[in-house]
């Protein structure tokens, strides 16, 4: 997927990921961290991928912090990279196109013509 789609696209594939309980129960075994060319977004949709299997449902923001806290910690994300994963949480948390608009909101506004 990396070649083919920008890096826009998979930003927001990320945050949908992490952040969209309804994506995630859809498409959560479609999308895999190796469809990343970033890696910190990679890393995210790892943590949240092996939190969904385990829990079957998704993480919140706190469960992801905490993961992050975690891993830091225990060093299973290299240093030099935990920066660049704490940016791309924050990118996740601050994705603003997760808006759904679903078919009853999408019916009353076309009915209002």
């Amino acid at each position: 997927m990396s070649e083919e789609f920008d890096d826009d696209f998979q930003n927001r594939l990320a945050a949908y990921f992490c952040r969209d309980h309804e994506f995630l129960t859809r498409a959560g075994d479609l999308v895999a961290p190796n469809h990343f060319s970033n890696a910190a977004n990679a890393i995210l949709v790892n943590m949240v991928s092996g939190y969904f299997r385990m829990y079957k449902s998704a993480p919140s923001s706190a469960a992801i912090l905490d993961m992050l806290k975690r891993a830091k910690r225990d060093k299973t994300i290299r240093e030099e990279m935990f920066p660049d994963v704490v940016a791309a949480f924050k990118r996740v948390l601050s994705e603003n196109s997760l808006i759904r608009l679903t078919w009853s909101t999408v019916s009353r506004r076309s009915l209002k013509v």
